[in-house]
């Protein structure tokens, strides 16, 4: 076995009482992995590398559903749109701008980055709200950020909070937050995606 069922299942129910959705990570996961994590009944899933998704993809049922969670190239925008359901990670004006263009009616969120972290990707709060007003009809269906690495629980928690305050001044209805390390704190704070891939894999 590869997957951890007993967590998995934990984990799950954990998500249905908070009323979240939970992502099982693939990133470095072995095909036969997430096949067990399917047997289980998972079919949210999410990759941050654009072509270690197509062989998982097409190694899976096509009930499964596919949330891009990595950084976006320009020259494989359009790709990652065609092939993914859900894209969590629309983190400048170049790749807005692109999916404003070519009118992709994926759901997707803007990726945050609400502790100014200068080596991290994402909007700041500011520009996210300047392109809100002055895009209203802008498409976007929620907002995403991670935490602060090493940072302590009251600082993941006051990230995550101030996300959850975000998502409601923009009125987009869906935070994606919270992953192996920190998704208690998450679904505490209001997430209604984490992401949650090495804890769940032996």
């Amino acid at each position: 076995m590869l997957f951890r069922k007993e967590l998995y299942e934990a984990l799950l129910k954990k998500c249905t009482d908070s009323h979240a959705k939970l992502l099982v990570v693939t990133k470095n996961q072995p095909i036969e992995a997430l096949h067990e994590a399917y047997a289980c009944g998972q079919r949210d899933f999410a990759e941050s590398k654009l072509q270690d998704s197509i062989e998982k993809k097409e190694a899976l049922p096509s009930d499964c559903i596919w949330h891009f969670i990595g950084r976006i190239q320009r020259n494989k925008c359009k790709k990652i749109f065609s092939l993914f359901d859900v894209i969590h990670s629309v983190d400048r004006m170049e790749v807005f701008n692109m999916i404003a263009q070519k009118k992709h009616d994926k759901p997707f969120f803007f990726q945050v980055n609400i502790t100014n972290e200068q080596t991290k990707a994402g909007f700041s709060v500011e520009e996210i709200a300047l392109l809100v007003k002055n895009n209203p009809n802008h498409g976007g269906s929620g907002v995403m950020t991670m935490a602060e690495k090493n940072a302590s629980p009251e600082k993941i928690q006051e990230t995550f909070r101030k996300l959850k305050e975000l998502s409601a001044q923009l009125h987009v209805p869906h935070c994606s937050m919270g992953m192996s390390d920190d998704y208690e704190i998450a679904l505490k704070e209001g997430a209604t995606h984490i992401r949650v891939g090495r804890a769940l894999f032996y």
